[in-house]
This record gives C-alpha cells, structure tokens and sequence, in this order.
C-alpha cells in the first residue's frame, strides 16, 4: 500500500493532473479526451519494458494488447494478440481489410495481395505525376506518364510517355515516347519513339514498329511493318510496307506493298510501290515516285537504280549501277555497268558480254561461248540433251563446234553461211586450172574405196558426223565435176554425129 501512494505522490508532483478523473496527462495539462494517459514531451520518451525473448515468453499468462521491447533475435516491439506475440510490423485482421505493406516486405500468406477491391483503376505515381495503371478497362501503364491523359481501352504501354495522350484501342507499346500520340487501333510499338507520330496523330492502324524509332513519323498509313532502327522512319501514309533491318525504307512516305529485308534496303525510296529489296543496300537510290515493281535479292542488287522499274536482279551486285526498267539480271555483278533497258544478263561477272544476255524488245538471244575460259582450250558449247560426264557434248562429238543436240533438229527451214572466203564453195572447179579427175580414174577409186573421191566414208561419217556445209560443197564438187564430164561427152558425140 506504500508502494501505491509513493508512486501517486510522484506522478502529482511530477506532472499536471487533468481536471476529469477519467484520463491523466503527463507533461501536459489538457489530457486528449479519448486518452486514458496522454504523455507530451519534445525531450524525453516513452519506454516499454525491455526483455529477451525468452523472458518474454517467460511472462504468465500475458493480457490481449501487452506490449514489450524485444532485445535479441528479432529485436523490436511486440504485441499479444491472445495467442501469441506478434511483431509491431505484423498485420492484423483488421489491417487486411485496411491494407498495410511495410518498405521492407512483409510476411504473407495465401491470401495477401497487392491491389484494389473495387473497379476503379489501380494508379502508381511518381513526383505525383501519373507512372502506372491497371484498369478493368484492359489498359495496362508502367512508366513516367504512361497513358497519361488516355481515353484508350485494351491498351498496353510500357516506358516513359508510352500511350500517352492515345484515344486508339488495342495498341501495345513498350518503350520510351513508344505510341505517343496515336487515335488508330490494333497498333504494336517496341523501342525508343517507335510508331511516335512524330508528324501528327497517328491514324492508320494495325501497324507493328520493332527498334528505336522505327515508323517514327507515321500518320495514316496502317497495316506496316518496321523491324530495325528507324525502319520506315519517315513513312507517313505508305501502307502494306514490310521493312525489316536498320533505316529499311527509311524515306518511304507514301509507297505502298514495299518489301525491304536488309540494312539500308530501299532506303531513299518515297512514293514507289510493289518493290522487292532483299540484301543489304538492296535498291537503295530509288528516289523516284514511278520507281516500282523491281525485285532485287542479294548485296547492293540494283544499288543505284534511281527511277527504272520492272528490273529483277538476283546476285551480289546485280544491276549495280544500272538505271534502266524492265531488265533481268542473273548472278554475281550480271549487269554491273548496264544502263540499258529490256536486257537480260546471265553471267558471273560484271563482263558486258555476258554468257547469256537477251534483248526483250526485239527478241533476240545471244548465248557467248567463249573459244577459251581461263586455261581451258576446248571450245564453249551449249549442248540440248541428255549428257552425262561420260558422254559430254566434247566427248561425245569433235571438238570444235558450239551448238550439240541429241536425237536431231527439226525445223521448218534451214539456211549454212558460209566464210567470206570462195574457196569454202565449189566454184573452183570451172577454173581452167583445176584438174579434173578422168572417169577411168573414178572409176578404179569407187572401186577400191567404195565412195567418191573428196567424200567420206559411211565409217568416216559414223565416226566424226556430217559438217553440212562441207557435204554440200563435197556434193556441189561432183556436180559440177559430172556436169564438166556431160559437157566433154556432149561434145564427143557431136563430133561422131559429124564425121557421118
């Protein structure tokens, strides 16, 4: 009972009692109301018993709401809840409903969550300026005024200004500036300003821009694909344009179905259309806005075509430099030089005399086989037919012709040129100084050799073939020699008929 007073007698002296009985303040005269024991001090605190934790678990039979200062293991203020001692960083029943996340974690269970319980959009903020939502709309922001003053809905934006002031639907975007200013629909952006609408509101719509800048600038045009930095950075209303590699189509603005798969691909291209660039450096001087329907696959193919179109080129450096329209060049450099139009080129080369080139206008073909390539003396020949590497058109024939055709050639009509030489016809044999052969002498020759002098054999044919033109000017030789044995015989016989 001592005890009870002395403590009573220090609290009256050390502190102002509250004119109501039913609280007491410490350090202040005017206790709060809804304070059993209001402490004020700006010098001093308030100080829990402080104990281990296993004298804290020592205590009988603890009371709902005791509190103490742990000072090992874990060491902080602890509550009891009734049945054990709970952290002061623990949350409680009512701190479920009231949410409460600590900086630091907390511990969860199956039923914790971080969001809301009601329709209303969950917003993050940053400097108090919106960086985060997640709607039942289907939008969903993460950055730094990422759909910032949005009316889009099924949209998703990621990064700094990402969807910002959107009102399309449907739109994706992942990176800084990414769809900024977009009013279409079902557009995908990824990378830095992608699909930006950098020259106005971005209107077309199912567009796909993946890479720094790419489709930087687009406006209306829709259904494009840009994968490479600044792919179709300067596009505007082109629509139907896949490009795909750094600055592919970089200039284009209002060319439409324009395929580019490669660096720099049809890069300075604007209004042409339906064109094909796949390689790097794949027409890409096209400026002009006729420039359409060339096809150009390999390496600078068509490189510096600048307003040809209808040109296919296949190879590395095909059509380099050419600047014509409707041509066709096959293979390595073919047509390197060529400023022609209507030409196909067919070589391995960037020779103007290619193996095979062809005149579209006026129909014409040239297949150039050379006498001799590199160390090879055998001469170029184009077979038609079923050769082998045993039977080649060299093996299986002399050597010396170009043209082989297996099982022969059919035509209509068929016309030998022969060398401006006039010793390659038979003429020679009304010269007064060619010896004629006499009948006996033929005579004794078919008998022993079984064919015509200056003919030969059937062996010889079997063996070697038939040249036409020599078997005609063999033929014409022994009709003009029997026509020279008919005139002398004439003569004989006009000679008998006299002496009658």
């Amino acid at each position: 009972m001592k005890k009870i007073l002395t403590l009573a007698l220090a609290i009256g002296c050390g502190a102002a009692m509250a004119q109501k009985s039913d609280n007491v303040g410490i350090g202040t005269t005017k206790p709060d109301p809804s304070a059993l024991l209001d402490l004020n001090s700006n010098s001093k605190g308030f100080l829990l018993p402080r104990m281990s934790e296993a004298q804290r678990n020592a205590i009988k039979s603890p009371a709902i709401g005791l509190m103490i200062f742990q000072t090992d293991q874990t060491i902080g203020t602890y509550t009891y809840d009734g049945t054990t001692w709970q952290p002061s960083n623990a949350r409680t029943a009512a701190a479920q409903v009231a949410g409460a996340w600590d900086k630091q974690g907390n511990a969860i269970d199956a039923t914790d969550f971080l969001g809301s319980t009601n329709n209303f959009p969950l917003v993050f903020k940053v400097n108090g300026v919106n960086s985060g939502l997640i709607s039942t709309g289907g939008n969903t922001f993460l950055g730094y005024e990422a759909g910032m003053t949005t009316s889009t809905t099924f949209s998703t934006g990621f990064g700094w200004n990402a969807l910002k002031s959107s009102s399309g639907n449907g739109n994706t975007a992942f990176g800084a500036g990414a769809l900024a200013n977009v009013s279409s629909n079902a557009n995908t952006a990824f990378g830095l300003n992608a699909l930006r609408g950098a020259s106005g509101t971005v209107t077309g719509s199912t567009n796909t821009a993946f890479g720094g800048s790419a489709l930087f600038k687009n406006t209306s045009g829709s259904n494009n694909v840009a994968l490479g930095q600044e792919a179709l950075y300067e596009n505007l209303g082109g629509s139907y344009n896949f490009g795909l590699g750094s600055f592919a189509l970089y200039a284009n603005t209002s060319g439409d179905n324009n395929i580019a798969i490669g660096g720099n691909s049809i890069n300075k291209n604007t209004n042409g259309s339906y064109n094909i660039g796949i390689g790097n450096n794949t027409l890409t001087r096209i400026t002009n806005t006729s420039s359409s329907n060339n096809i150009a696959i390999g390496q600078d193919a068509l490189a510096f075509l600048v307003s040809g179109s209808n040109n296919t080129a296949i190879g590395y450096n095909a059509g380099f430099n050419n600047t014509g329209s409707s041509n066709v060049f096959i293979g390595h450099q073919s047509g390197y030089n060529g400023g022609q139009s209507n030409s196909l080129f067919i070589s391995n080369n960037n020779t103007s005399n290619p193996l095979i080139r062809g005149d579209f206008s006026t129909g014409s073909l040239k297949i150039n086989v050379k006498p001799q390539v590199g160390s090879v003396t055998n001469l170029g020949s184009l077979a038609i037919g079923d050769f082998d590497a045993s039977t080649s058109p060299q093996m299986a024939t002399p050597v010396g012709y170009r043209l082989i055709v297996q099982d022969g050639i059919l035509t209509e009509k068929l016309k030998v040129s022969l060398r401006t030489d006039a010793m390659n016809w038979a003429d020679y044999v009304f010269d007064p100084s060619y010896k004629l052969m006499p009948l006996e002498e033929v005579e004794k020759f078919t008998k022993m050799n079984k064919h015509l002098p200056n003919v030969p054999s059937a062996d010889e044919i079997t063996k070697e073939g038939i040249d036409v033109a020599k078997v005609s000017k063999m033929f014409m030789e022994k009709i003009e020699e029997l026509t020279l044995h008919i005139i002398e015989l004439n003569k004989r016989i006009k000679e008998l008929e006299n002496k009658k």
